[in-house]
C-alpha cells in the first residue's frame, strides 16, 4: 500500500473494529486500546501493532484453555 493511503486505511481500521459502535468490533484492554488511539494522531504502517500483538496473546491464551 502507498504510504499516502496509509492514513486513510488506519482511519477505517478504526471504524470497522474499534470506534464506539463499530459494526465488527473486537474487545482490546484499556492499554492497548489507548496506544492505538494515541498512535492515530500520527497514524503510520505500525499504528495497530500494539493492538495486534494484545490480540495474538489473547487468542494464544484462550486455545491454550481449551476455549
Amino acid at each position: 500500500m502507498p504510504q499516502k493511503d496509509v492514513g486513510q486505511r488506519a482511519e477505517d481500521i478504526w471504524a470497522e473494529f474499534l470506534a464506539e459502535g463499530a459494526p465488527s468490533s473486537i474487545n482490546l484492554d484499556s492499554h492497548s486500546y489507548e496506544r492505538t488511539s494515541q498512535n492515530l494522531k500520527d497514524p503510520g504502517r505500525y499504528c495497530y501493532e500494539d493492538a495486534q500483538v494484545r490480540r495474538r496473546e489473547a487468542g494464544r491464551s484462550r486455545r491454550g484453555a481449551g476455549v
